[in-house]
């Protein structure tokens, strides 16, 4: 079941009834059908088509780090379930995907800079 998997992963049940990665690799997981929450009471019988992985860009975090953490734990989650990983436009997840994502994290982290400059 999910939530040994979860739980093996680092993952805690928390704000918002979503599972998540303790700081100061802060990353979220909620389930990808409605309501998007995890009912602990339910979880050994939860059956889900998706679930969805996320975090804030944030100036004080190593979000490069947060991000290739958040990416092996989906990748720990695959293995140990099954499934396909996708990005938020549902297309298969490839290295050229991730390279896209690490992109946007040093894009973000260049506007940082100029912004204290």
């Amino acid at each position: 079941t999910l939530h040994p998997v979860l739980t093996d992963c680092g993952l805690t049940h928390g704000a918002k009834r979503l599972f998540h990665h303790p700081p100061p690799l802060a990353f979220s997981m909620a389930n990808m059908l409605p309501p998007g929450y995890f009912d602990l009471a339910t979880m050994d019988t939860l059956r889900t088509h998706g679930l969805s992985f996320f975090f804030e860009l944030h100036p004080d975090r190593d979000n490069m780090r947060t991000y290739d953490a958040m990416l092996a734990t989906v990748h720990r989650i695959r293995t140990a379930l099954g499934g396909e990983f996708r990005d938020e436009k549902r297309n298969a997840f490839t290295v050229q995907t991730a390279e896209h994502g690490r992109a946007r994290i040093r894009e973000f982290a260049r506007r940082q800079l100029t912004r204290h400059e």
